[in-house]
């Protein structure tokens, strides 16, 4: 062998062993070595993943116990007590002296905590969204920890606000028909389509109470979703008597007019200049009425004269007293008090 073929042949020989003492140093390393990207993989699969999962979970099982909630306050007139102006088959959101609308962002909120597992705050409906404030939860392995918030922002079509709307109708309802008769004429007059007596699916109306209990099925969602309630409108004022027909027969004026009370007075002359007048009976019936040489008079009836809500009365001249046309105005007496007089009305 030449000198330049042992030259090479010992150059192979020394990169071999180089080659081999490199690996059998690096080998622990190269084993433990990992791809680009593989921590964040598993970041993502053993923390955020199950933290998303997690999330939804909650929010499905939330949103579930929302809508039961919503129901069965809907079910209670929004109430989760019994309300403070009573019930009768259902709760009332009046009596005669106070309104008692329920609290129902409050009743909702608390009874939805009681439903799920989270200590949520300001639960509330605003703008399509469901949204509270919740804890911060954390997830922890061997590769490290996760922490995410636990508050919500769910889509819903319903909002509590519906029953605004339906405290407003309310209002109304009350305001026009406590002084109409007769009642359920009134109420079909004014009440919305979907306002139903007593029950939804058989509505009956009852006149043997002035508290009506009304079924209105929600107007924004499909659920369904059904509000039962009374509204009542008896009052602790007497009402003025706003409609009667006057005939005279055989010397007796008979008086039929429509109303829910049950105790009248009834007041006459032949003082007919007064045929406009309507107000405060001292200011009609007074010694003005002697002094231009007229009569007057009044009388009281109490009940049985009603009778559904329709008033009968015989009222008897006196003897001759009177002649000619006579004007007569009716008032209700309640608890001391007396109702204005609404109108005056000439027998002929």
């Amino acid at each position: 062998m030449n000198k330049k073929g042992f030259v090479f042949w010992a150059g192979v020989i020394f990169i071999a062993i180089a080659f081999f003492t490199f690996i059998s140093l690096t080998s622990d390393e190269l084993k433990t070595m990992t791809v680009t990207g593989e921590w964040q993989a598993e970041f993502i699969n053993s923390l955020y993943l199950p933290a998303e999962e997690k999330q939804l979970k909650n929010e499905i099982e939330v949103m579930h116990q929302a809508h039961l909630t919503i129901k069965e306050l809907a079910q209670q007139g929004g109430f989760i007590k019994a309300s403070k102006c009573g019930k009768t088959t259902v709760n009332k959101w009046n009596s005669p002296k106070e309104e008692c609308f329920p609290d129902v962002n409050g009743n909702f909120a608390q009874t939805i905590k009681g439903k799920i597992n989270k200590n949520y705050n300001n639960l509330k409906f605003q703008d399509g969204l469901m949204l509270a404030e919740g804890p911060v939860d954390l997830i922890k392995n061997k590769l490290g920890s996760y922490s995410y918030s636990t508050s919500l922002a769910l889509p819903m079509k319903y909002s509590l606000d519906e029953y605004l709307l339906l405290f407003s109708i309310s209002r109304e309802l009350i305001q026009k028909c406590s002084v109409k008769v007769p009642l359920q004429s009134c109420l079909n007059d004014n009440k919305p389509a979907k306002w139903d007596y007593t029950s939804c699916s058989s509505p009956q109306f009852s006149s043997a109470s002035k508290v009506i209990p009304f079924c209105v099925e929600s107007s924004t969602v499909k659920g369904p979703i059904y509000y039962h309630f009374a509204l009542d409108f008896s009052s602790d004022q007497p009402q003025p008597v706003l409609t009667a027909n006057l005939k005279q027969e055989s010397g007796k004026i008979i008086i039929n007019f429509q109303h829910s009370g049950n105790k009248f007075k009834v007041y006459y002359t032949d003082g007919t200049y007064l045929k406009n007048k309507k107000g405060k009976v001292g200011e009609i019936f007074n010694q003005k009425i002697d002094a231009f040489g007229y009569f007057w008079d009044s009388k009281e009836f109490t009940v049985p004269i009603c009778n559904k809500e329709t008033c009968a009365v015989s009222l008897n001249l006196e003897d001759g007293k009177i002649q000619g046309e006579i004007l007569v105005g009716i008032t209700e007496l309640k608890e001391g008090k007396e109702s204005l007089i609404d109108q005056l009305l000439i027998v002929k």
